[in-house]
């Protein structure tokens, strides 16, 4: 092991070490290296660390220019053990090479062990992990932060804000990139992650999992929230995995942030998982903006008591429906609905094959269009029908206090305005005692199963 208790710089040519690089191991306040040009190649890389008697504080490295870090045989860490203040700084054209050569080397560290108050900051470069690259890996390390605004990451394996227990925290903005060749985690073990993403791209090959233990035995499971207002995120999923999942275990929100925001997911999402998730998406309105709508190609799923969350404190709707997320199948096994007064959500046809819908009543609309799109047709059935338990106010119900007083608008008013229907007359409309199955024919295009 090398210590450097000083300040190393490099500009240019080539340094090789046989051991690993400490900068400020022990009492080593304020140490630094500056690597602007040339290569630097050791068997690990360690910014910060700590002996039994005494912790490095304010140490830091800066990697720019077109310098090109190898780290051969271990690990490259930013606040080992219980050093305050460590930091790292990645910009410009540099490249960062960590791979992987046993169980546990090629991994980036961000605030490990009881550190506290690690930094990471990139601008540009790359980085390419054999590995993972872990924001907060230690119960006790607090005050962990990574920002990037540019430069590309690309990990083996996992991306993960708060990793086991270190509560951290990552704002992704710019033309700043993640490429996750396994899942991006926020907020996996103990403690809470948040993710800000502003701008930048998020792909993540195996999935986005937002609150996780990633272990059935534990249960310490995890808070993670993902507030998302601009940029691009890509999920996919592999067999026997899901795309986009929310709070499949410990406590996890997605918070879309108006209209700025691109969300591909290629596969499943899931919010909340019985018995273990307490899943929330949350839509917050910015002035002049509609709502970035989540693009699901599988099935959309929210488990009991996952919460669907409309808020309103920025800025005054200006619409009278705002589409949420559009998926194969979208199966609501009892949403909790949380916004403003008059307003609700329903699930019509449409998009992918459903779209999950805020929706207010107009003053204009016509009785008994329950879905609020213009016509009563069968539609407005399979939403009456949704709100059996709920017994809640429907969009354009005239202010009719029960189901059965709904059901009558509706009766009486099939088919408005004329030539919208469904093509049944009024004998033929169903009963609210009629077996649904035989309804369903009628109604398959907007079929929408409870389950």
């Amino acid at each position: 092991m090398v210590s450097a208790p000083g300040t190393y710089s490099q500009t240019g040519g080539t340094t090789t070490l046989t051991g690993a690089l400490t900068v400020g191991d022990g009492s080593a306040a304020a140490s630094s290296i500056s690597v602007s040009g040339g290569t630097f190649q050791s068997t690990g890389f360690t910014v910060g660390a700590s002996t039994a008697t005494s912790a490095a504080t304010n140490v830091s490295a800066s990697i720019t220019g077109n310098a090109v870090i190898n780290v051969t045989t271990n690990n490259f860490n930013v606040g080992l053990g219980a050093t305050q203040g460590a930091s790292l700084l990645v910009a410009d054209s540099a490249d960062i090479n960590i791979p992987n050569t046993a169980s546990s080397t090629g991994n980036v560290f961000i605030g490990r062990d009881t550190s506290k108050n690690a930094t990471f900051t990139m601008t540009g470069g790359t980085i390419d992990t054999g590995r993972n690259f872990l924001l907060g890996s230690g119960l006790g390390a607090t005050g962990i932060v990574g920002n990037q605004s540019g430069g590309t990451i690309t990990t083996t394996l996992n991306f993960v804000v708060t990793d086991t227990g270190g509560a951290s925290k990552y704002n992704l903005s710019g033309t700043g990139a993640i490429l996750s060749n396994g899942v991006v985690i926020v907020g996996r073990q103990s403690n809470t992650g948040e993710m800000n993403q502003t701008g930048g791209s998020v792909t993540a090959a195996q999935g986005v999992s937002i609150g996780n233990a990633q272990s059935a035995t534990t249960t310490l499971w995890g808070t993670g929230v993902y507030n998302v207002s601009g940029g691009t995120i890509t999920a996919n999923q592999i067999v026997g995995g899901t795309a986009l999942a929310i709070a499949p275990q410990g406590t996890g929100t997605l918070r879309v942030k108006g209209d700025d925001a691109t969300f591909d997911i290629n596969g499943d999402m899931t919010v909340s998982a019985a018995g273990s998730g307490m899943g929330t998406l949350a839509y917050q309105l910015e002035t002049g903006d509609l709502l970035s709508k989540i693009d699901v190609s599988g099935n959309a799923t929210f488990s009991t008591g996952a919460i669907l969350s409309f808020d309103t404190s920025i800025a005054t709707p200006t619409e009278a429906t705002y589409d949420l997320l559009t998926a194969a199948d979208i199966i609501d096994n009892g949403i909790a609905f949380n916004g403003p007064a008059g307003w609700n959500y329903h699930i019509i046809a449409g998009g992918n094959g459903e779209i999950l819908q805020l929706f207010q009543p107009g003053p204009s609309g016509t009785l008994g269009d329950f879905n609020s799109d213009g016509k009563v047709d069968a539609a407005d059935y399979v939403t009456w029908r949704q709100n059996e338990v709920a017994n809640s106010t429907l969009a354009n119900d005239g202010g009719a206090v029960d189901q059965a007083a709904r059901y009558a608008l509706w009766r009486g008013n099939f088919g408005n305005p004329p030539g919208t229907g469904s093509g049944l007359t009024g004998s033929q409309v169903p009963e609210p005692a009629s077996a649904l199955i035989t309804f369903s024919a009628v109604v398959g295009l907007v079929a929408h199963r409870r389950r």
